[in-house]
């Protein structure tokens, strides 16, 4: 019988342990929940961002061609992380070619000076003999931030004049970030 006690009361031990953990857990288990239902404004892949910019043809024997996205809404920014694309110039030896994304804004024209731009790698795919064009491609992780009224712009610079007048064409993606809902913190160049 005394056993039997023992046994009782070591169940009425944890019966009470019970009780109170599970009044002491109540609120860890609601900010789990609560941690789950509020989520960042800047939650890359929250609102998916993707354009295509394309000219049918830049201007043949220019040393440069650029291609613009549309401005950003109010309220808004673009966060691009990924920047692809091709292009086509005259076949020519050693010649040199710079290809960049940069900011362009519909409330400042022209470029800002304190936003530098972004170098993108390229890449030789060939040469094209019946056009006499070499084929470039562009494919690179970037971050780069455009806020309301800006919008993005690529840009092939060469070392000589020789656009072929063919087309461009680039996608960049990334994601969209509500500012309305929460302010954008200032993005210091």
């Amino acid at each position: 019988m005394n056993r039997f006690k023992k046994h009782l009361w070591i169940a009425a031990g944890f019966t009470v342990l019970v009780t109170i953990g599970g009044v002491h857990s109540g609120p860890a288990i609601a900010q789990g929940v609560k941690a789950v239902l509020v989520s960042s404004i800047d939650t890359p892949g929250r609102v998916p961002y993707q354009r295509w910019l394309y000219t049918a043809a830049c201007t043949a024997g220019a040393s440069g061609c650029s291609v613009a996205g549309s401005a950003v809404a109010t309220g808004k920014r673009v966060a691009i992380t990924n920047v692809s694309g091709a292009f086509d110039v005259g076949s020519q030896a050693g010649q040199v070619l710079t290809v960049f994304l940069e900011h362009g804004s519909v409330t400042s024209p022209g470029i800002p000076a304190n936003v530098p731009p972004v170098y993108l790698p390229t890449s030789y795919q060939g040469t094209n003999t019946f056009l006499n064009a070499d084929e470039f491609v562009v494919n690179a992780p970037v971050l780069a931030y455009f806020d309301a009224n800006d919008f993005p712009i690529i840009e092939v610079v060469l070392g000589a004049s020789n656009i072929t007048g063919r087309p461009m064409s680039f996608a960049i993606s990334g994601y969209v970030v509500d500012c309305s809902v929460g302010p954008c913190a200032t993005v210091v160049y």
